[in-house]
């Protein structure tokens, strides 16, 4: 072990009188840890673009949709016959109407009176029996989601639109369903959401008795179901022929994203193997430029096994150095645009958010440098076998 020391200490500076073995040394380290850099980055980006983009719009939408297979509503009495078929500790169920309206904003700007409208989609929700953990608490302003009748909850990106902020009022056209009537109401804005998703343009919130035209007969078009946060690997199963259940599933979504990550990661990868192929280059200059003192070590009782873990030992090295640099700046860099937000989205319509995070997991961390560590050592193996020659014959 002393011996390995010794000779790896007075081999590890590569230097020779050329200088092409120094500055391979040096350009292995530098792709080595731009390529490490430019994966974990990738992989960071990637996937916390991913997870932020479906955090928002999951909490837009409920686990679970329920809807009536023999009337177009549900009524009151539909309803106390869903929940007591249903194991209620799991699942939260809140009945829902959803109806496609008009918002017109009346406002005044440089003297002149205007009116704007936009097209908005309204949900109405049961707000007495919405889960206190509702995903879209999280990204309301003030976190006021009980409201009343005649109250909002809209999108920041209408309420820059329409120039209407909390407490200012709107009024709603709105076509009732059931009725088959228009309905038009003043309603207040109470809370403002901000996702960062294109559904901030015009979904809206408000009470079910709000967009509801005959108050006496109870009825909604379905039931949202929310899953219990704390059991997550509970499954809604629930049949009935009364009943449709729905599960709403993200998959689409995210086959969609992950198309998009192949040509991103194939680039990088075609970057580490750059490194690795500076990395050989600089294994196999180093036998050459250094055959002689390699040949005085045999002569000295050094065996070609031992010369060749010295070969191993000496890659690794590199590639610790290079894996260290490369850990360090992905931190750093993931830090800054995590706390800045450095990097925007060009375009929110485009990529649904318009801010991108990273992904802390350390996984990336682990896998990508015990990768590196291997196929560094493989490869260095292989070379000297190849080139072993170069000691014996000169």
């Amino acid at each position: 072990m002393k011996l390995h020391h010794f000779i790896f200490t007075g081999f590890k500076t590569f230097k020779s009188k050329s200088g092409f073995v120094s500055f391979n040394y040096y350009l292995s380290i530098l792709l080595i840890a731009f390529s490490l850099t430019a994966i974990i980055l990738t992989d960071s980006f990637t996937d916390g673009y991913k997870k932020e983009l479906l955090s928002r719009v999951k909490s837009l939408n409920p686990d679970y949709k329920v809807t009536s297979n023999l009337y177009s509503y549900i009524s009151q009495a539909d309803f106390d016959v869903f929940k007591s078929n249903v194991d209620t500790s799991y699942f939260y169920f809140v009945p829902y109407m959803e109806t496609a309206g008009v918002i017109v904003s009346k406002a005044t700007k440089n003297g002149i009176a205007y009116s704007q409208r936009e097209e908005v989609y309204l949900q109405g929700i049961n707000f007495n029996l919405v889960p206190d953990r509702l995903p879209l608490k999280n990204y309301l302003q003030n976190d006021n989601f009980n409201i009343k009748e005649n109250e909002i909850i809209i999108g920041k990106y209408l309420s820059e639109r329409i120039g209407k902020y909390i407490n200012d009022k709107v009024i709603i056209l709105f076509y009732d369903n059931k009725e088959k009537t228009f309905i038009g109401n003043n309603f207040t804005i109470k809370d403002i959401y901000d996702t960062g998703t294109q559904a901030d343009e015009y979904l809206v919130y408000t009470s079910i008795s709000s967009i509801r035209n005959n108050q006496n007969s109870y009825y909604s078009d379905g039931i949202y179901v929310y899953q219990n946060n704390d059991n997550k690997n509970i499954d809604f199963n629930y049949t009935n022929p009364i009943f449709n259940v729905e599960k709403l599933s993200y998959d689409n979504l995210v086959n969609f994203l992950n198309s998009f990550d192949l040509p991103i990661k194939f680039l990088m990868w075609i970057i580490l193997f750059l490194s690795f192929y500076s990395l050989s280059t600089l294994i196999y200059s180093f036998i050459i430029d250094k055959k002689n003192d390699l040949k005085i070590l045999y002569i000295l009782g050094c065996s070609y096994n031992d010369l060749r873990t010295l070969m191993i030992i000496l890659s690794a090295y590199i590639s610790l150095i290079g894996i260290f640099i490369g850990s360090v700046t992905a931190i750093l860099c993931i830090y800054i645009q995590n706390n800045f937000e450095i990097i925007s989205l060009p375009s929110r319509k485009i990529f649904q958010i318009s801010i991108l995070k990273g992904d802390v997991n350390f996984q990336y961390f682990i896998f990508y440098p015990i990768l590196i560590l291997i196929f560094s050592s493989i490869l260095s193996f292989f070379i000297f076998n190849k080139n072993i020659g170069q000691i014996k014959n000169d």
